[in-house]
């Protein structure tokens, strides 16, 4: 995304299927107004190790995430109040 203001300003893709047999990705673009586009593996690489990129990728689960429930919430992993003293005091 390019801000007049502030130049650019990041972009991110989600890779959201698979086919090994067309190794094609289909992908959701926030950045386009089509819904989903699909790109080959290859041009999918190529662009993602571009130089000016940081070459990031964020990997989840999904049969993970849905089928197991979540073990604590974020508060009460840093002591309940979120504050982060472990100590539920604010």
């Amino acid at each position: 995304k390019i801000d007049k203001e502030r130049g650019f300003i990041g972009h991110y893709v989600v890779l959201v299927t698979y086919c090994a047999e067309d190794r094609t990705f289909q992908v959701s673009d926030p950045g386009v107004a089509a819904d989903r586009r699909t790109i080959a593996r290859d041009a999918l690489d190529v662009a993602r190790v571009a130089h000016g990129t940081d070459e990031d990728l964020l990997l989840i689960d999904v049969a993970q995430v849905v089928d197991e429930p979540a073990a604590e919430s974020p508060a009460s992993a840093v002591g309940g109040d979120g504050s982060g003293d472990g100590g539920g005091n604010g």
